[in-house]
């Protein structure tokens, strides 16, 4: 086994898991401390983000859909693991970790726990958990333009 490879995967789940580790305590810590600091683009505050993408939705519809997201990422993690293919894995692996925290926020709280504002564009609140999900799905973007077929989608030109 080439040892380079097993600590890079290594150190890729740990990162993840760091991450994951810290967006739980950023939000503990927040929630707690009542914590408020405002700049003059971002400001850190608690906001209670009961919405999707700055709609409102259904609680109940909102978890089943992020249930059946989770397991069909989870099933994807598991495949791109088996397949060796590590870059893919990372990208899948903080998308599923950033859901399973915005998912156990709503659970629990009822809301996902956000406290980054950045203040030019007050609907834009995030998190740890958030900046997981938009680091995986660009590299899944960048995978995909380096190997389409990598991703698992394939586009075809039309010579008609």
């Amino acid at each position: 086994m080439n040892t380079k490879k097993t600590a890079i995967k290594k150190s890729l789940g740990i990162i993840s898991l760091v991450l994951f580790t810290l967006d739980r305590i950023t939000k503990y810590w927040i929630q707690k401390s009542n914590f408020s600091l405002e700049g003059k683009l971002v400001k850190i505050n608690l906001v209670k983000n009961e919405d999707l993408f700055f709609f409102p939705v259904n609680k109940t519809l909102l978890l089943t859909i992020s249930t059946a997201v989770l397991i069909g990422l989870s099933y994807a993690v598991i495949k791109s693991i088996i397949e060796k293919k590590n870059i893919l894995t990372l990208g899948l692996f903080l998308i599923l970790l950033g859901g399973i925290s915005n998912m156990a926020d709503r659970i629990f709280l009822g809301y996902a726990l956000d406290w980054i504002w950045v203040i030019i564009y007050p609907l834009a609140t995030f998190n740890v958990a958030d900046i997981m999900i938009t680091f995986g799905i660009i590299i899944l973007i960048f995978q995909h333009i380096k190997h389409p077929s990598l991703v698992g989608v394939t586009v075809k030109p039309n010579h008609t």
